[in-house]
């Protein structure tokens, strides 16, 4: 999963199904208002003096900044476990790692709660709110979900570790005998620190700190695309011969049916989703039709928009056109505010 969090690019993988992580999905460019005369409460009714809904957008946009960590030191040598996997990853993605990923290896409880700590320093509960009263507007989540309930109900369990190019810390479920899916999901993380140390990946975080949701969710696709990718062909080395047979089709998108997750909305789900497997697509057809030098083209300069990650023939060339929504409350009349903007692509 990748998440945005202004101190966590998360990332959990389970085989080729993963979870991406609190990313602002593209929603209603335009601020989703309450009904005429019937006003949301005052704590997620902020006012706005926008003339436009990118105006709007930016007075509320409220992310913590994303700031840089010193890197953990990495006590005593790499597990053998872990430099297995980072020899295979370094094989298959053709790049090899500048300097060691400090590792800390968690319980599965532990893991859930640091990867919540996390979530709840990098939320503001009022936008939250907001988000979830908007997405219920337009009926794509029922009527009085509780959004950080249901996205504390998606992460819970199905991460199993997440990298953080803040700091350049892996943290995982650790195992001294790891099975062949936790192998692949270590993969991952270990292709997000690959590229991270090689092409730097604090910018995909930037992005959704000043609520640039439609380019966040572009780099996504590009980013996790490649952690899935690569952890799959080093799957395949790492795999016995009986268990590799059915990895190769994978890199196709085979098995990458988001899950249903209870309590957790199929629009929410699906969101999360979409940079694993619409981004595994886009990078598959980069090392098609251009090798691993096309895969890198796309992680230093990353797609614009999302429209370049579902259709790679767009990529590069094709870029967004700026469009902006007026201020539409005073013709709606009393009552009608913006209380939440993102943008779609």
């Amino acid at each position: 999963m990748i998440a945005r969090t202004p101190a966590l690019l998360a990332a959990c993988a389970v085989l080729a199904a993963a979870c991406s992580g609190t990313g602002s999905p593209a929603s209603a460019e335009s601020g989703a208002p309450s009904p005429a005369g019937s006003s949301p409460p005052a704590s997620i009714a902020p006012t706005t003096t926008a003339s436009s809904a990118l105006a709007a957008m930016r007075q509320l946009c409220d992310t913590p900044s994303v700031t840089t960590e010193p890197a953990p030191v990495q006590h005593g040598p790499t597990p053998p476990v872990i430099a297995q996997v980072e020899k295979a990853v370094q094989e298959v993605r053709g790049l090899r790692f500048e300097h060691p990923v400090p590792v800390e290896a968690l319980t599965n409880s532990q893991l859930d709660a640091k990867l919540q700590a996390s979530f709840a320093q990098s939320f503001s509960p009022d936008q939250l709110l907001r988000r979830g009263l908007a997405w219920s507007t337009i009926g794509v989540i029922p009527k009085g979900t509780d959004l950080q309930k249901a996205y504390e109900s998606f992460y819970q369990g199905q991460v199993v570790g997440f990298y953080v190019p803040e700091s350049g810390e892996l943290v995982f479920q650790g195992s001294s005998d790891p099975t062949l899916v936790e192998q692949i999901a270590l993969a991952h993380e270990l292709t997000h620190a690959l590229d991270d140390q090689h092409f730097g990946l604090v910018r995909v975080d930037k992005f959704g700190a000043s609520c640039q949701d439609e380019r966040q969710l572009a780099a996504l696709g590009a980013v996790e695309g490649s952690a899935q990718f690569f952890s799959i062909k080093a799957g395949v080395q790492l795999a016995t011969s009986g268990q590799a047979g059915g990895l190769g089709g994978l890199l196709n998108g085979g098995g990458l049916t988001p899950p249903s997750v209870p309590g957790v909305p199929p629009f929410l789900t699906q969101l999360q989703y979409w940079p694993y497997t619409t981004g595994l697509a886009f990078i598959t057809e980069r090392a098609l039709t251009g090798g691993t030098g096309a895969v890198n083209t796309a992680i230093e300069d990353l797609p614009a928009s999302t429209e370049q990650v579902m259709h790679p023939e767009k990529y590069p060339s094709d870029v967004p056109i700026p469009v902006d929504v007026p201020e539409l409350g005073p013709a709606l009349g009393p009552g009608w505010r913006d209380i939440d903007v993102m943008q779609v692509g």
